[in-house]
This record gives structure tokens, C-alpha cells and sequence, in this order.
């Protein structure tokens, strides 16, 4: 995640406005869900079975892609997920890196 941008208080409204403009073209990319994740490498699937991978994001996720298929590749589903964990149901055996938010 991007730590959110803190206006300085200076008096000078040169820099305010400086501040308010860079405000503006920061807050997407603050605001973006997508930088509020974490990448979990190595994970094994099993083969036409639910596998269940412990996220760490403490809540519930939005979100969740394939950044590498690091074995065969396979027909990927989720199944569920929850706060702490992602259900996943392959195709066929498989190591995946995946990026959850």
C-alpha cells in the first residue's frame, strides 16, 4: 500500500497549492486497491481439489491474479475466500505465484 501523502503546513500558499496539485495526481494511485496486496510465491495446487492458501492480508480480499505459472499450466477457479484464506481449485498440479489485494 502507498502511504497517503501529508500536506505540510507552512503558510505560504505558493507551496499549498503546489501541495493541493500533487494531492490530485497522487490520490488515484492512493486509492488504487491493486498496491494493497501482498504476493505469495510457490504455491502449490493440487490437482482437481480445493486448496486453501493462507492470504495475510487480515481482511477480506477484492482481488486476486496470476503472476506466474511456475509448473504446467491449468484451468484456475476460486472456490471461496474469507479474511484469512483463498480457496483455489485447479485444473491440474501446478505452482503459481499469485498477487492477492
Amino acid at each position: 500500500m502507498i502511504t497517503p501523502l501529508e500536506k505540510i503546513v507552512s503558510g505560504d500558499q505558493d507551496l499549498s497549492l503546489l501541495q493541493d496539485r500533487l494531492k490530485e495526481f497522487v490520490n488515484p494511485l492512493e486509492n488504487n486497491p491493486l498496491f494493497d496486496g501482498v504476493l505469495l510465491k510457490s504455491i502449490h495446487l493440487l490437482a482437481a481439489a480445493n486448496t486453501t492458501i493462507d492470504h495475510k492480508l487480515g481482511r477480506l480480499p477484492r482481488g486476486w491474479v496470476i503472476t506466474d505459472h511456475v509448473t504446467a499450466a491449468a484451468t484456475i477457479h476460486r472456490i471461496s475466500w474469507s479474511k484469512t484464506g483463498l480457496v483455489l481449485l485447479a485444473s491440474a498440479a501446478c505452482d503459481v505465484d499469485l498477487w492477492v489485494f
